[in-house]
């Protein structure tokens, strides 16, 4: 209605009858409605976007507290920081402790090594003793001890007239026992007193084997009277092994004939 309709229809309200005054009313209150305009329809209640439930937590904060909740959130992510810190300083120290132990043990392994180089060179010292000390045994073991004995004789049997040979015995040891097996030639007798005095012929016509590595040996020669010295060597011929031994005797004077 226009502001002319509006002001008649308040003026006849004043004036008018109480009858007539509840139609003025009646008509009023229509030209009021009419005089509204029509309230436009709210616009449909849109969906509040939804945030991805893969990115933000599941909680849900109280209406009007969201911040107060937030900020709570992050003082508990500082504290639980705080800890993981904590932590990472004993893992740091830590490892320092482990990296000075590291230290600790390259110094020893490099007293270690040279322990060891050490060690070697007196193993190297030792096994140059024990070659030497091999040497000895093998020097020891190619050595054979030759014992000689002279067979008695009387005077009347063996002189300087009669030239009867004179008789050795021969012990010959190696290792402790008796050296068997020898042959003739595996003797050999020098003389040396008096020059050109005794000789051995090296032929089984003048040796014989006993037991037990003992032999005999006959020296001929055309004696004097005096003392004989000469050395007889034996040579085991399957080892290289030999001995020498002196060899004396006596060649007496042919004795005077009873009357």
């Amino acid at each position: 209605m226009t502001p002319v309709a509006m002001c008649f229809a308040v003026g006849l309200s004043t004036v008018a009858t109480s009858t007539q005054a509840g139609l003025f009313d009646r008509f009023k209150s229509r030209a009021a409605q009419a005089a509204v305009p029509a309230a436009a329809p709210a616009p449909a209640p849109q969906a509040a976007p939804q945030a991805s439930s893969q990115n933000l937590p599941d909680a849900k904060y109280p209406n009007g507290l969201g911040w107060r909740a937030i900020e709570l959130d992050f003082i508990d992510v500082k504290a639980r920081i705080s800890v993981v810190e904590g932590k990472v300083d004993e893992v740091k120290a830590d490892t320092e402790s482990i990296l000075a132990e590291l230290d600790d043990v390259d110094a020893d392994h490099v007293t270690i090594m040279q322990d060891l180089d050490d060690i070697k060179s007196d193993l190297e010292n030792v096994a140059g003793d024990i070659g030497d000390m091999a040497d000895d045994v093998a020097m020891l073991k190619n050595a054979i001890q030759v014992q000689v004995s002279v067979a008695p004789a009387s005077a009347e049997s063996r002189n300087e007239v009669n030239d009867a040979p004179v008789t050795l015995y021969v012990q010959v040891i190696q290792n402790g026992g008796g050296l068997t097996g020898l042959p003739a030639d595996a003797f050999t007798f020098s003389n040396s007193f008096p020059l050109a005095g005794a000789g051995y012929c090296g032929t089984a016509a003048c040796f014989s084997e006993g037991m037990d590595g003992l032999y005999a040996l006959e020296l001929t020669g055309d004696w004097v009277a005096g003392g004989y010295a000469g050395t007889l060597s034996a040579l085991d011929s399957d080892t290289s092994a030999s001995g020498t031994s002196l060899v004396t005797f006596e060649i007496p004077a042919e004795p005077v004939p009873s009357p």
